[in-house]
């Protein structure tokens, strides 16, 4: 969701920089209206991912309580080696989310910055001066939808391997 969320600003984006565009100040507020909404998108990954970690976090001590008053040496084995398993994969999902999130920001930041610089002066030649600003922002966002692709293939992955045969 939060991919496409960031490909529709990106396409209103474009919008306002296009040729042919017939009114740049509604393409100009659509592409706010868009950023708002990346915004959204972004703050409820913050909060998910906060409550992911509050929820592993809470099971992994559960989990250790739980092997501490095993008697049995091999059980108690067992178990300490699969949560070893599961929290190496929690923290293989958590570091290819933050590479993603650390893909964001960059971008955000200049799309923020030529949103801005485009706030007061939509006429073509501010437009067109953004054009080799416009290109190294879609590369951005390739890199950051790479970033986005990986944290979910990671995931699904990881979840994939818990789940029962």
């Amino acid at each position: 969701e939060t991919k496409n969320q960031i490909q529709k600003t990106l396409d209103a984006y474009d919008a306002v920089l296009a040729d042919t565009v017939k009114d740049r100040r509604s393409a100009y507020k659509s592409l706010q209206k868009e950023m708002d909404n990346t915004e959204k998108k972004r703050a409820e990954i913050t909060l998910r991912t906060g409550e992911m970690d509050n929820e592993a976090n809470t099971l992994f001590q559960s989990w250790t309580d739980s092997a501490k008053a095993m008697d049995n040496a091999d059980m108690r084995k067992r178990t300490e080696d699969r949560l070893s398993q599961t929290k190496a994969s929690y923290a293989e999902i958590h570091s290819a989310g933050a590479k993603a999130q650390a893909a964001y920001e960059p971008l955000m930041k200049s799309l923020k910055d030529q949103v801005a610089f485009l706030g007061h002066d939509l006429n073509t030649s501010a437009v067109a001066s953004l054009k080799p600003d416009a290109a190294k922002l879609h590369q951005q966002a390739k890199e950051l939808f790479d970033a986005i692709d990986k944290t979910v293939a990671t995931a699904n992955t990881n979840i994939g391997a818990l789940r029962p045969e």
